[in-house]
Order: C-alpha cells, then sequence, then structure tokens
C-alpha cells in the first residue's frame, strides 16, 4: 500500500512541471522542467515495475506511457513552450521594427521642413464631437 501511495505521489509530479511550463519565460526554465518532467518519469516508471498485481502494474505502465507522450520527443509540450518563447521573441523584435518605422514618415517631414526653413504646424485632431 505505501508503494502505491509513493506511485501516486510520483505520477503527479510530472503533471506540475508540465503545469509550470505555462509559467516560464526563457528557455533554461523549459529546459529544467523537461529535465525535471524526465527525471520524476524515471522513477515513477521503476516504482511501476515493481507492482506485485499484474493487473495495476499493466494500468500503471499505460499511464506512465500516457505522460512520456506528452513529455517528449519531437512536438512534446517542451518543445511546442520554446517554440513560443521564439515566436515571443520574434513578434516583439517585430513591433520594435514597425514602431520605428512608423516614427520615420514624421522624421522625414520634419526634416524636409527644417531643410526648406519652415516647422510645419502641429498636427489637428481628426476627432470631431457632434
Amino acid at each position: 500500500m505505501e508503494r502505491m501511495s509513493e506511485l501516486r505521489l510520483r505520477s503527479s509530479q510530472p503533471g506540475l512541471s508540465i503545469s509550470r511550463l505555462a509559467e516560464t519565460d526563457n528557455q533554461e526554465a523549459v529546459d529544467a522542467l523537461e529535465a525535471d518532467y524526465r527525471s520524476q518519469l524515471r522513477v515513477a516508471t521503476r516504482r511501476a515495475a515493481s507492482i506485485p498485481d499484474p493487473v495495476r502494474r499493466s494500468q500503471a505502465g499505460a499511464y506512465i506511457e500516457t505522460l512520456a507522450a506528452a513529455g517528449w520527443p519531437d512536438g512534446n509540450i517542451c518543445s511546442l513552450q520554446r517554440r513560443l518563447l521564439r515566436v515571443r521573441a520574434e513578434l516583439a523584435a517585430v513591433s520594435e521594427d514597425n514602431a520605428q518605422l512608423a516614427r520615420k514618415p514624421g522624421q522625414i517631414v520634419q526634416h524636409l521642413a527644417e531643410s526648406a526653413g519652415t516647422a510645419p504646424a502641429p498636427a489637428r485632431s481628426s476627432t470631431r464631437t457632434l
């Protein structure tokens, strides 16, 4: 009975590692969680193999296979989180580039006005009140 309780505890720990993935904000944290996940799963696999009842051992093995499939190899939840982090970084870079490009026309107009010796009038709001 004590082994079953330990196995139940051990089998919940990989799930906790997966649930913490959403909170990660860097590749190193994802790597650490994946390493923890794999370690916990190895221990759970050993514990499941030591279950004396063949039916329960089979059930535990099927559960561990499900956990293993969610954790790796390619296309797993950790690699998806890594990809998400890369996409977020790319989006931030594109957003910054977009902001710089949005400022460019105003800078060009300002430069042209200064070259002509006149400063442009401040832009008026296009919002009308009715």
